[in-house]
């Protein structure tokens, strides 16, 4: 009788394993994947632009030059938004501030230099 259920067990321990296998495979792939997380220094970018526009409007010597740097800063608020949606489009990743992970992980990629390169191109490199 030993003989007959040994087989039996082998055979459905190998079972076992093979379909755990194929649901950890289908959760993994299929059903859900796990996103990818981007994170961007939002407050490290708007601190170099204040400092920039700061250091624009405090050098300027005319008011057309003070009036030129607050339309960079005007068109830096505009472009912001733009810039963060296609940063999300871009990676196909959920974008989250680096300040909303509480500890790191190395599934998150930092998106910040990105994001200072598409501010920087838009209208060229200082114009805002």
């Amino acid at each position: 009788m030993t003989r007959a259920i040994r087989p039996l067990l082998t055979q459905a321990a190998l079972t076992l394993v093979l379909i755990v296998l194929a649901l950890f495979g289908y959760d993994r792939l299929i059903a859900q994947p796990a996103p990818q997380i981007g994170v961007i220094d939002l407050n490290a970018v708007y601190r170099e632009k204040e400092a920039e526009f700061t250091r624009r409007v405090t050098q300027s010597s005319t008011e057309a030059e003070r009036a030129q740097a607050m339309d960079s800063a005007r068109a830096f608020a505009q472009h912001l938004p733009r810039a963060l949606e296609a940063l999300s489009e871009e990676c196909e990743c959920l974008v989250l501030l680096s300040t909303a992970l509480v500890t790191p992980t190395a599934r998150a990629t930092d998106l910040t230099p990105h994001l200072r390169k598409k501010l920087d191109s838009a209208h060229g490199q200082s114009r805002y």
